[in-house]
């Protein structure tokens, strides 16, 4: 179903598509012109090193026979489980396939760590047999910090064949997989970012390991392409219409994108976010991705969103169905996206590359670099390099230390004269600095389980049906490398609250000097920092003990304040 847009904004896209057309914007699009986002010779650069995703599919139809056979010799082998160790990038698409499309029977079960939280890190280990288990070190720069972290642990529990790496050309993880007798390394094309991978080896390999159709999967991917390379009409190319929707809806102060999607999709939206955030948001703009916050009635919702709903057309879902024509009948922007079969999530990544690269000319910003990425990174590699020489972490002073919940601020949180310091006056004064249109954003360094998600969606909740505002819920550390860079680098309108904890227990990283508990909470207190150092409002609430139980009286003292 197509619902109408808004007059005024339906006319600034129609006046764009047009310029579009006259500027003969696909064309150029399609010969790698990077002119089309900057005018700075040295970004020019960089950019057309960075357009390797157009032209990817054809060079990976090319790899299907050696991709397949490869996965075909592990089931013969009698490998039943296939671990991908990555960030972002390079191991989202594989969580997506492996939840949504699953595993063909005979072939390989496709597992994720992407968190230095050790017990994450134990359950991964768990549910895993070592010894009927592939495990692919999947990083582009081949120096993340948390896969070396990841190698490292595993490398000293298994032998070395039982490794392939996914990465660049010359890095240091090819040398390391050469060195070490890898069982293979695929090299991926440099001319394309992570998170315009999905479409790449890393994406692939975990569907070729999960028994997936590999030529339907990249066939489908190919008819959105040619509808996206169209020149006839600006109208006929998704990926233009759907950029200039985003856009020109930010443009028109609708840069909540609050995304609804059919449950057996879901996890799409994660892919979304990370795509839209860490493409869009820099240079203080930017477009907030909405991902998993359950959809409500229309008087939760003020002017700042856009809706995008991706249905799944073969089981349709009437709850959303309702909740999207209620939103348009009341005038909310409602855009909708019909998926018929799942192996259209393939598809839908090239339509959302595409479309985020529009919408970053239309905002001004280049959709292909994260230059605040790296931020959090080098604050926390200083913090680890000073607990290698002092033997801990410098967590600074909290404004209020309990016995459960200790509570660190940035230096703009005041209270009001004459309140007591407590969880609650904190949390009230907190909350009370978000502004209409802004988002509030949780951002947890604790194992993500289902009970753990139980609290935060609870919290979540009453800031939706109270305060009636936009809510992101990130886990540390993997929310780095995704809506990161717009919480540092996008407009000033989030409101975020951290959470670490104590860890029960710890896994030590081999030859690393310091536990992943000690490296996840260098990574929050990196980000923590970085945030503060962007005058961003932000606070660190501390959970001593038992993290879950802890995090129930954090909720309590949330629900009280609400």
């Amino acid at each position: 179903m197509n619902y109408p847009l808004n007059p005024a904004l339906q006319q600034a896209i129609d006046s764009r598509l047009k310029v579009f057309e006259t500027e003969q914007w696909v064309k150029r699009l399609w010969q790698k012109d990077p002119t089309l986002w900057s005018s700075n010779l040295e970004h020019q650069e960089i950019i057309r090193n960075r357009l390797g995703w157009l032209t990817l599919v054809d060079r990976m139809k090319e790899k299907v026979d050696e991709m397949e056979a490869f996965a075909d010799e592990l089931v013969q082998e009698g490998y039943r489980f296939a671990l991908v160790l990555g960030m972002g990038g390079s191991s989202l698409t594989a969580e997506i396939l492996s939840k949504t499309l699953g595993s063909v029977e005979g072939y390989l079960q496709v597992k994720v760590l992407d968190s230095t939280d050790p017990a994450m890190v134990q359950r991964l280990e768990q549910e895993i047999d070592l010894d009927e288990t592939v495990f692919i070190v999947s990083s582009k720069s081949g120096t993340t910090l948390e896969v070396e972290s990841f190698y490292r642990y595993f490398s000293s529990k298994v032998e070395p064949e039982q490794f392939v790496a996914i990465t660049d050309a010359e890095t240091p993880l090819e040398r390391l997989a050469r060195e070490k007798g890898f069982r293979k390394t695929f090299i991926n094309p440099s001319d394309v970012g992570g998170r315009f991978s999905a479409l790449s080896y890393f994406g692939l390999i975990p569907a070729a390991l999960l028994g997936l159709d590999l030529a339907k999967f990249l066939e489908n991917a190919s008819r959105m392409i040619q509808a996206c390379s169209s020149t006839n009409s600006t109208l006929d190319n998704p990926g233009l219409w759907l950029g200039a929707v985003l856009g020109e809806g930010a443009r028109a102060q609708k840069p909540n994108l609050t995304l609804a999607l059919s449950p057996e999709i879901a996890l799409l939206g994660g892919w979304i976010e990370q795509m839209v955030a860490e493409s869009l948001g820099k240079e203080e703009r930017g477009i907030v991705p909405i991902d998993g916050e359950p959809v409500g009635d229309p008087p939760l919702y003020d002017a700042s969103r856009l809706f995008v709903y991706l249905r799944y057309a073969k089981t349709g879902s009437a709850y959303l169905d309702g909740k999207m024509k209620a939103l348009a009948d009341t005038g909310h922007t409602v855009v909708q996206i019909e998926l018929k079969d799942l192996y259209d999530v393939a598809g839908e990544f090239f339509l959302w590359e595409m479309a985020t690269v529009v919408a970053g000319a239309i905002l001004g910003v280049n959709p292909l670099d994260e230059p605040n990425v790296k931020e959090s990174k080098e604050v926390t590699a200083e913090l680890l390099k000073k607990f290698q020489q002092e033997g801990r972490l410098d967590e600074g002073s909290p404004m209020m230390e309990g016995n459960r919940i200790s509570i660190y601020t940035d230096g703009g949180l005041k209270l009001k004269p004459g309140k007591a310091t407590t969880v609650e006056e904190i949390l009230a004064t907190h909350l009370s600095r978000l502004e209409p249109g802004e988002f509030v954003a949780w951002l947890a360094y604790l194992p993500q389980t289902p009970e753990v998600d139980q609290e935060i969606e609870s919290m979540r909740h009453g800031v939706l049906h109270i305060l009636r505002a936009p809510t992101s819920v990130g886990y540390g550390p993997r929310y780095l490398h995704s809506t990161g860079q717009l919480f540092k680098g996008g407009p000033n309108r989030g409101v975020f609250i951290q959470i670490t904890s104590d860890d029960p227990t710890d896994v030590l990283i081999p030859s690393a000097h310091y536990s992943f508990g000690i490296l996840k909470k260098a990574q929050a207190l990196g980000d923590f920092h970085a945030l503060c150092r962007h005058s961003r409002r932000v606070i660190r609430c501390h959970l001593h003990g038992n993290p879950l139980e802890s995090l129930k009286k954090l909720n309590a003292h949330f629900d009280a304040v609400i």
